[in-house]
C-alpha cells in the first residue's frame, strides 16, 4: 500500500485547520496536503496498526496544536500536530477518576466555550466528561433503577 494514500477508504470524520485537512478513518489519522495532495498517516500505538477514528475532530483555542477525537478500542485521543505524539485517556480499574468505559469506545467528543474547561464524550456507557485543568473525568451512566439517571447507555447511535 502506497504511504502517502489515504490508510483507508472508509472515512468517518474530516476536520479543516487552514493547511491541512485531517481525515479519520476506519484505519487511523491521516493528513493530507492540499499543496503536494498527498497524505501522512498516523496510528496511536507504536506498532502501527490501524485503530478506527470516529466520528469528528475537535482542536480547541485552549490547547492550540492538538486534536481531540475518539475512537473504537483506544478511548479518548490527544494528538499533537506538531510533533505527531498522542496521549490516550482510556479505562483503568485503577484510577477513580478516569474514562468510565472498559470498552474505551468514544463516540463523539463536543466542545463548548461556555463550558471552556471540559470536552464532553458520547461512549457506549454513557456521558463521560473530562475537565481539561486535572484531567479527570467524571460520568452519567444509565441506572434502570433510577428514573433520574439518563436514559441509555449508548447515546450516540452509530
Amino acid at each position: 500500500m502506497n504511504p502517502t494514500s489515504i490508510s483507508s477508504n472508509f472515512a468517518t470524520s474530516i476536520y479543516r485547520d487552514g493547511e491541512y485537512l485531517w481525515i479519520g478513518t476506519f484505519n487511523g489519522l491521516n493528513r493530507f496536503d492540499t499543496r503536494t495532495k498527498k497524505f501522512k498517516r498516523f496510528f496511536v500505538d507504536e506498532i502501527g496498526s490501524g485503530f478506527r477514528v470516529n466520528y469528528n475532530i475537535l482542536e480547541i483555542d485552549k490547547f492550540p496544536g492538538y486534536l481531540w477525537f475518539g475512537t473504537n478500542g483506544n478511548g479518548l485521543v490527544k494528538f499533537n500536530k506538531n510533533d505527531f505524539t498522542s496521549k490516550q485517556y482510556t479505562y483503568d480499574p485503577e484510577i477513580d477518576n478516569g474514562l468510565d468505559n472498559r470498552a474505551n469506545f468514544v463516540r463523539y467528543a463536543w466542545y463548548s466555550d461556555k463550558r471552556p474547561n471540559e470536552i464532553w464524550m458520547g461512549t457506549t456507557n454513557g456521558i463521560n466528561i473530562l475537565n481539561l485543568d486535572n484531567e479527570t473525568f467524571r460520568s452519567y451512566t444509565h441506572n434502570p433503577k433510577d428514573s433520574t439517571s439518563i436514559s441509555h447507555p449508548m447515546l450516540c447511535s452509530s
